[in-house]
């Protein structure tokens, strides 16, 4: 489903502008108390992370002028080939425990839409797909010691769908992670998560031609080539993988193996390998790898995926850095290539 796919790896890849590591950190760390300033503003195009999509772009507004607190409001787009999506939503991070632990609490509303089949000219989605996508989210994560953190959160996102848009289905997921650092040069990392939600293969829809149906069907009106009704199974998928880190001066490497990333069944197991080379107190390189191993249920068995990304970033000024590189998809649904520009701009730091 395409929502599980879309809040895995927003989940496991992307990190809020106050807390995402910058051009100069190394492998990916947990959010912490930004340096005070008013506001922050970051614009990117080509997307933040190494996912599939064929473009996309991210605008997001910070506000931090408030001890302990950082307000975020944003938006973001994504064609991801088989639909394009647009998101808004809004986030607040309260940190405590000297900045090393927060409590974050995040609301969110996201619109797909899908590509039109020639043959009927009409939308072509799978049978169970979303329409409008409410999700609230709330997260905690604490450092223990200086040597434990953990963090735990919960999704609850209903959705309707878009070959029956008065039907909605409520999807729940939760997901937490252990952080051990046994010196300051090394970290390790378990992540596990559960979802529920609507099984594709079990999942009837209002509206849906059924299987056989002549080409050029409408459901529009009472039609025998049609679904009679909507009827929703659920199941429940999880994950449960590792990772870990190594940051040595200049150089930071970070490896994880997932199983089922997407938590829809697709890919029997992922590894995202993260190489961070701070060249100048200015000047960092960061290169991402995601390889994936398809499941044997999937649309694509036996074959295997891989998305590369490079990034450099400058930081020009206290107040400004600049973010430019490439992602490059190999995959059985997509080949080529995205240019990535990115912006942040943090007008009265101090």
């Amino acid at each position: 489903m395409q929502l599980s796919s879309v809040v895995s790896m927003a989940v496991l890849l992307l990190s809020p502008v106050a807390a995402r590591a910058d051009f100069m950190a190394g492998p990916e760390t947990a959010p912490q108390a930004p340096a005070r300033r008013d506001l922050a503003v970051r614009l990117d195009l080509g997307g933040t992370e190494p996912g599939t999509s064929k473009q996309a772009f991210d605008a997001v507004l910070a506000y931090q002028g408030i001890d302990k607190l950082e307000l975020q409001a944003g938006y973001t787009y994504t064609d991801q080939v088989f639909y394009t999506s647009n998101r808004g939503f809004l986030t607040a991070y309260r940190f405590y425990a000297k900045g090393q632990s927060y409590v974050k609490a995040d609301a969110t509303l996201r619109k797909y839409d899908y590509p039109i089949d020639p043959a009927v000219r009409a939308p072509n989605p799978d049978s169970n797909s979303y329409e409008w996508v409410p999700r609230g989210e709330l997260e905690v994560s604490h450092r223990f010691t200086s040597a434990w953190r953990a963090g735990l959160q919960y999704q609850l996102f209903p959705a309707n769908f878009f070959w029956d848009t008065s039907s909605w289905t409520v999807n729940n997921k939760v997901s937490a992670e252990v952080e051990f650092q046994p010196a300051p040069q090394l970290r390790l990392g378990a992540r596990a998560a559960v979802l529920r939600d609507p099984d594709p293969d079990r999942t009837v829809i209002l509206g849906r031609p059924i299987p056989g149906a002549p080409a050029g069907t409408t459901c529009t009106t009472p039609n025998p080539d049609c679904a009679a009704q909507t009827r929703v199974a659920y199941r429940t998928t999880s994950l449960f993988g590792g990772w870990a880190a190594v940051d040595i001066d200049r150089v930071g490497v970070k490896l994880e193996l997932l199983p089922n990333r997407d938590l829809d069944n697709s890919y029997d197991w992922s590894l995202l390998s993260t190489l961070d080379v701070r060249v100048t107190d200015r000047v960092g390189v960061r290169l991402q790898e995601v390889h994936d191993t398809y499941a044997s249920v999937s649309n694509f068995p036996g074959k295997t995926a891989n998305i590369f990304m490079a990034a450099a970033g400058y930081q020009v000024s206290d107040a400004l850095r600049l973010r430019a590189g490439f992602r490059y998809v190999d995959t059985p649904s997509r080949s080529g290539g995205t240019v990535i520009l990115g912006l942040e701009l943090r007008p009265g730091l101090r």
